[in-house]
């Protein structure tokens, strides 16, 4: 993960893999997580970048103990 960036005063950023991620250490402090995971290329790509990666992030907030919703 790189360093996290401030867009709006409230929010930070972070980039990285989805994939080799320690989820403990990104989401401490953390009171939402919003997917903006996406790609293109071959079908098993695409359900691995649009499918996979997005159950993954949304699934280590959930055992984070964060509120799902959509």
């Amino acid at each position: 993960m790189r360093n996290g960036w401030i867009l709006f005063k409230s929010s930070l950023y972070y980039a990285g893999d989805v994939f080799y991620v320690n989820w403990d250490e990104v989401l401490v402090g953390a009171t939402a997580v919003v997917s903006t995971l996406g790609g293109f290329g071959s079908e098993e790509q695409m359900k691995r970048i649009n499918g996979e990666a997005n159950v993954l992030a949304v699934g280590a907030a959930k055992d984070y103990g964060m509120p799902i919703g959509f």
